[in-house]
């Protein structure tokens, strides 16, 4: 199994006016880090700056899941033209039953995607945003082995964690938005380049009671 290179990204909040901005903005992080690492993450909501100041968090969540079709075609994007993988951070959008899930898209170097709902949300997302619980801990293969996603609160518990496989995936979080992006893998001792963490090395292996459901990539 190859080492994995994996770079975190603490996403400084902007304020562009379109998905277009906000694409150059990703495109200009992205190649900072493009040959320091294989496998770039970002945080949770990373992408709502696109929203802020809206008509009420209302307006704004409303803005926000019409813009997600638009925001995933322009992080494809920058996936496939630097050849990473990508967790560019969670955003809104709608399920396949209406409700307004928080997703967070892996997105591999050819545009392929796959998709880790958040479970536990906070009261915030549950009482004023209505953002309902998505679907149950997913693995996706990857070339350095099997990998988790755990969004925020979901990181804290072993009922929403990730990785509960034999042998276990790698792990990853995509933490709170208004916190510091962090990763965890087996060897921890990253090093600063900038506004990047980056470090090297495999994949956790992890034991736990339930097996997770397996992606489809899109």
């Amino acid at each position: 199994m190859t080492a994995l290179r994996l770079g975190v990204l603490a996403w400084p909040v902007g304020n562009p006016r379109d998905v277009a901005g906000y694409a150059a903005r990703l495109e200009g992080f992205v190649a900072e880090a493009a040959g320091r690492a294989d496998l770039l993450l970002m945080p949770e909501y990373a992408s709502v700056e696109l929203a802020a100041g809206g008509a009420g968090e209302a307006g704004e969540l409303r803005a926000m899941v019409a813009e997600a079709p638009a925001v995933l075609e322009a992080m494809r994007g920058v996936a496939r033209r630097h050849g990473i993988w990508l967790l560019p951070g969670s955003l809104p959008m709608p399920g396949a039953d209406g409700r307004v899930l928080n997703r967070a898209p892996l997105i591999a170097p050819d545009g392929r995607l796959a998709f880790q709902d958040k479970m536990a949300m906070t009261r915030f997302e549950a009482e004023r945003w209505g953002i309902a619980p998505g679907a149950g801990p997913q693995v996706f293969d990857t070339p350095w082995g099997r990998l988790g996603v755990s969004i925020c609160y979901d990181a804290d518990s072993r009922s929403t964690s990730a990785p509960r496989s034999r042998p276990g995936p790698g792990w990853c979080w995509c933490r709170p938005a208004r916190t510091r992006c962090t990763a965890s893998t087996a060897s921890a001792s990253p090093a600063r380049r900038g506004r990047w963490r980056t470090s090297a090395s495999s994949p956790w292996r992890r034991r736990w009671a339930r097996r997770p459901g397996r992606p489809r990539w899109m």
